[in-house]
């Protein structure tokens, strides 16, 4: 299961021009969720076993991305290099590799396909590399932003994550253009909070979206403009409303005594939106996950509740992708009705597409 990860760590240009839309409000209504089984959804799945050798080991909660010739696979933060593999699950070989001589990366903070030059672009100390989706070197990008995360939109601007670095001011997203200059700051909040290390954009087919863990907004960035796009309620887990005034352990021991409701991934593509949802009740270990389902064409909404004695290494704990054919694409083991507190050897996780388009009717 992901885990909150806080560490230590004005001009304007016309095509980042910040649009709000009217905002659509959800109600999160616990009591409705059903179980797994009863949703049928792991019925309709799809499984890629990555395969594995000395040269190909997966680490645990890594993260995928697709490409035409199969998966990208990286774990932000550690000591892997980020591997291919084909559409099978065969390994391909690696994109690039980590060290310190020409077009190596030292680290990985995230990676991201630009879909205009079709290269695989990585955020590591110093800039981004350039890569093919062959593993080859092609150049490196100057970038000075200490950001966690970032996206490329569909006019080739730059969008960076800093979170709450107090040294780029109280703005927690950068914006530039394709040649990372013309600089503007958005989402602006004074905190005292630390920055966080999380997966902000959603990686989906033709929707580029933008949430924060610790917010209840979340955004689609399209058109160079980011769009505030729903305000989601939680009833009875409502976020400390000092937050951002506390910092360090402060903030991690506020969380542990309050009831409060955290959105791991925001996803959404034209028919559904999904939300995999942290509900923390005070006094209590483990948080309680659940999958949000929102259908936009029917108006309807299911929410299944993930059963705690799952193993944290399913793939139902680490949901990745939404695809523009309405598949949920996770990373994980096949482990869903027994509690796993030892892990196989020579097993890596496989990628799991689960199908939303039956999944209403199916429910109803």
């Amino acid at each position: 299961m992901k885990k909150l990860i806080l560490i230590f760590f004005p001009f304007l240009f016309g095509s980042c021009s910040v649009k709000h839309k009217k905002t659509f409000d959800y109600i999160f209504n616990k009591t409705e969720a059903i179980t797994l089984e009863q949703s049928k959804l792991t019925l309709s799945k799809d499984i890629t076993v990555l395969s594995f050798s000395d040269s190909s080991m997966v680490d645990r909660n890594s993260s995928i991305i697709k490409v035409d010739s199969g998966w990208i696979v990286y774990s932000k933060n550690s000591e892997s290099s980020i591997l291919s593999f084909t559409s099978d699950g065969q390994f391909s070989g690696y994109i690039g590799h980590r060290g310190n001589g020409p077009g190596e990366y030292t680290s990985v903070y995230d990676v991201v396909v630009n879909q205009k030059s079709k290269v695989l672009e990585v955020l590591s100390d110093g800039g981004i590399f350039c890569y093919t989706f062959g593993g080859d070197f092609l150049d490196k990008k100057e970038v000075t932003y200490p950001a966690f995360s970032f996206a490329i939109d569909d006019r080739q601007n730059y969008w960076f994550y800093v979170g709450n670095n107090t040294t780029y001011g109280d703005a927690k997203m950068i914006c530039t253009d394709e040649n990372i200059a013309n600089v503007a700051y958005y989402l602006h909040q004074k905190s005292n909070m630390l920055p966080m290390v999380e997966n902000n954009f959603g990686r989906n087919g033709e929707w580029l979206t933008f949430h924060e863990s610790l917010n209840h907004d979340l955004y689609t960035i399209e058109n160079g403009k980011l769009d505030l796009s729903y305000a989601m309620d939680f009833p009875n887990y409502k976020l400390p409303k000092k937050l951002h005034e506390l910092s360090g352990m402060e903030v991690i021991e506020e969380l542990q005594r309050s009831n409060y409701a955290s959105i791991i991934n925001y996803l959404e593509n034209h028919d559904y939106i999904f939300l995999n949802v942290l509900l923390n009740n005070e006094g209590e270990r483990i948080p309680e996950v659940y999958y949000w389902i929102i259908s936009k064409n029917l108006q309807e909404e299911v929410i299944i509740k993930i059963d705690g004695g799952i193993s944290a290494e399913s793939y139902l704990f680490n949901t990745q992708y939404l695809s523009n054919d309405n598949k949920l694409y996770c990373l994980g083991y096949i482990w869903e009705n027994k509690d796993m507190e030892s892990f196989e050897e020579n097993l890596n996780p496989s990628v799991v597409a689960l199908e939303f388009n039956e999944l209403f009717s199916k429910v109803r």
